[in-house]
């Protein structure tokens, strides 16, 4: 029986107009039907700056397209708290957004600006500068309290919205280094930490202004009960689902006695191609069902409810209407005209643009102009529809109606900017970019006009077929697949990526990392995402001067996982001031905010026992902030809180720990060493090995065999040692 100061020599080696009365006397002209929407007279349309002071509450519901809501004509979804505040507010009928993309759309929302204005014009790549033209900062300036609560690392406050409202809420738990689009948190979660800040709000001496983002509908569709049984579509069920949170936002509004009096506007940033024109979900078209958007304004005292207005408006003259229905003389400087005005005068063209074509596949960018019923799309081959009278815009009217093309083309003409290249990047991620080798293919675009997207929306059904062939485990034949794909279009960042993640999940990780590479190569503007991916492989293959570089390669666009990265390596290589100081850099990176502290924990630990009491107060505070934001367990968390308590000698607290993380983390091997070194440092051998049991048997890799036996062996435990190795030679026979 090994001597427990053995023992425990072994642990510390572990390591958002109306007057009284007025009622809008607005023609209710649906999509489809025949004629040209009428606008309302302006007399009859409410004047601004009635609302001074006014609470204002935006929610955003992203990919939610219009035409899947009952308001729009839709039978097959029940929306009962949406319908009911539609009834008693204001629905625009044809509302569009700028962008297919959640953050150049919520950019140009919030700023009045078009992507190309604002210079934001993918959810990666682009970086965003506030200069004070914002409607939170032009609200704040007014005297309102700002805050919000978003649901998706697109949103995320480095993106540079953290800094303009006075709170913002971005608490989304992480899956590991997964694409972006794929990390969110539930709406459930999300509106809960609205609820606690209008309830810290709500009778404060200032008014407020509350932004609210829903993820749900985005992909991937997963509605919770009873929503997923009862819709045939599970993304009905969503928007379902999203009704339902959007309800319990309002009922918090009447709770405090605050809806009444509230401007609430419900929108969404985008629509979803549900496979019309060949699209399953969004960024590749501009089609209507991309960027034809709901758009719903409560005012306050129920002002002209149940009006709807059936002229084309822009989603990048909410911010301006917001500031001037509360009273903001010339809607604070920002950009657009109010929709609710009874300046009826020339108004900006309704512009959108996608160059997601561009960045990730290789494909042209396009550019699309909507002036009554017209919609005009700017590609390699043009597109001219009626959207009256053809609103799925199945037949192209370039032809028949040359002169409307024509006129639509030259007003579009002065939106068209074009996308750069490697000059449009960050100085310093473009040098470090010439550093890696990386930028002789980005520079050269390829040669001859790029493919119209239209042509080639048939590869990614391929490529979706592809996922379902890996999801099925059939990964070779996916393989296979995706080869055959990229043999075709071999710019096609998606595929690339989808290949690079594929091979590292079948331990190919040579092959992962070639795969990795070329993503980089041929689309920089996702390089912070695959810079982060890559210098995690490079890391496990044991190239970390690789992964270093790529990780301060990654720091611009993606800076928590960035310094968490760069704060590993340090830690690994024993320079624990690095590691601190990356860590630090990394908290500030909510996403990234409870990893930070599990790396920060571990380098004070190391850093001796004078700083143990720091270490124990870094991992108190993550885990009061997990709990406050209502998030997941974090990995690695209660491991470090064990081995800091045992540390200390608090050994119950310690094995309550390690035995937290083997719960939630069965493929933390650590957490079982570290808790059968615990246990003989209590004198139970027994249990010890019970606990190196467990470790086999949740993870029966020779891996853990070894840790087994080297774990005795640490603790002076030579025959359990032996006995441990013994097996291993018998599972290496068999």
């Amino acid at each position: 029986m090994p001597h427990p100061s053995a023992a425990r020599a072994a642990m510390l080696a572990l390591v958002v107009f109306a007057r009284a009365g007025l009622v809008l006397g607005l023609s209710a002209v649906a999509l489809g039907c025949s004629g040209r929407p009428e606008s309302a007279p302006s007399s009859a349309l409410p004047t601004a700056g009635v609302f001074p002071n006014a609470p204002v509450v935006l929610v955003s519901i992203d990919t939610l397209r219009a035409d899947h809501l009952p308001m729009y004509g839709y039978s097959d979804v029940d929306t009962p708290h949406l319908a009911a505040l539609a009834g008693e507010g204001l629905v625009f009928e044809r509302a569009y957004s700028s962008s297919p993309l959640t953050l150049p759309s919520h950019l140009s929302l919030l700023t009045g600006r078009l992507p190309a204005e604002h210079g934001v014009r993918s959810n990666l790549g682009f970086s965003w500068h506030p200069d004070g033209g914002s409607l939170p900062e032009v609200l704040h300036r007014a005297g309102y309290a700002t805050g919000a609560a978003v649901s998706a690392y697109v949103l995320r406050s480095a993106t540079g919205l953290g800094s303009i409202f006075d709170s913002y809420d971005d608490a989304i738990p992480l899956r590991g280094l997964a694409a972006v689009g794929s990390m969110q948190r539930s709406g459930r979660l999300t509106v809960a930490a609205a609820c606690r800040w209008i309830d810290g709000h709500a009778a404060g001496p200032r008014p407020f202004f509350l932004m609210l983002h829903l993820f749900e509908p985005h992909s991937p569709y997963e509605p919770p009960e009873p929503y997923r049984d009862r819709y045939t579509l599970p993304y009905d069920g969503e928007i379902a689902y999203a009704d339902e949170l959007v309800g319990a936002l309002l009922e918090k509004l009447r709770g405090h006695g605050l809806y009444d009096d509230a401007l609430v506007i419900v929108l969404s940033d985008h629509g979803e191609g549900l496979d019309d024109h060949g699209e399953g979900e969004h960024g590749i078209f501009l089609y209507r069902e991309a960027i034809h958007v709901p758009l719903i304004i409560k005012l306050p005292g129920g002002q002209a409810a149940g009006s709807r207005i059936g002229h084309p408006v822009a989603l990048v003259d909410v911010a301006r209407t917001v500031a001037s229905l509360v009273g903001i003389p010339d809607g604070g400087g920002l950009p657009g005209s109010p929709l609710l005005s009874g300046d009826q005068g020339p108004r900006r063209p309704l512009v959108a643009e996608t160059v997601y074509p561009r960045i990730h596949l290789g494909w042209s960018e396009l550019w699309s102009l909507i002036e009554g019923r017209y919609h005009y799309i700017q590609a390699p081959r043009a597109e001219l529809y009626d959207m009256l009278a053809d609103p799925a815009e199945t037949e192209s009217l370039i032809e028949s109606r040359p002169e409307v093309a024509s006129r639509l083309a030259q007003e579009l003409a002065p939106f068209r900017v074009e996308l750069g290249a490697v000059d449009r990047l960050d100085p310093t991620e473009a040098e470090r970019l010439r550093q890696l080798g990386y930028l002789g293919a980005i520079v050269d675009a390829p040669e001859g006009p790029l493919p119209d997207p239209k042509d080639r929306i048939a590869v990614l059904t391929t490529l979706r077929e592809a996922e379902d062939l890996a999801r099925q485990g059939s990964l070779d034949a996916a393989l296979e697949q995706i080869d055959a794909v990229l043999a075709r279009e071999p710019r096609l960042a998606d595929a690339w990526l989808q290949k690079a993640r594929w091979l590292q999940a079948a331990e190919r990780l040579d092959e992962a990392a070639a795969a990795f590479e070329r993503v980089l190569e041929v689309s920089p503007r996702i390089s912070g995402e695959t810079a982060t991916s890559l210098a995690v492989l490079y890391l496990r293959l044991g190239r970390q001067d690789d992964a270093a570089r790529l990780a301060r390669l990654a720091v611009a666009s993606r800076p928590g996982a960035a310094h968490l990265l760069l704060g590993r390596i340090a830690l690994g290589q024993h320079r624990l001031d690095e590691a601190e100081t990356e860590a630090r850099l990394a908290d500030q990176d909510s996403l990234y905010r409870a990893s930070a502290a599990v790396l920060l924990a571990e380098t004070l630990v190391l850093q001796g026992p004078q700083r143990l009491e720091e270490a124990a107060q870094v991992i108190s505070e993550a885990d009061r902030w997990i709990k406050a934001s209502g998030l997941e367990p974090v990995s690695r968390l209660a491991f470090v809180r064990g081995d800091v308590l045992a540390r200390l000698d608090q050994f119950d607290e310690a094995e309550q720990a390690f035995r937290e993380e083997i719960r939630y983390f069965p493929g933390n091997p650590l957490a079982y060493t570290s808790l059968a070194v615990l246990h003989y440092m209590r004198g139970s051998r027994t249990e010890a090995l019970a606990t190196l049991d467990e470790l086999v048997r949740a993870s029966p890799q020779p891996v853990s065999f070894v840790l087994a036996a080297r774990t005795c062996e640490q603790v002076g435990d030579i025959e359990a040692a032996q006995t441990w190795r013994d097996r291993l030679r018998t599972l290496q026979s068999q």
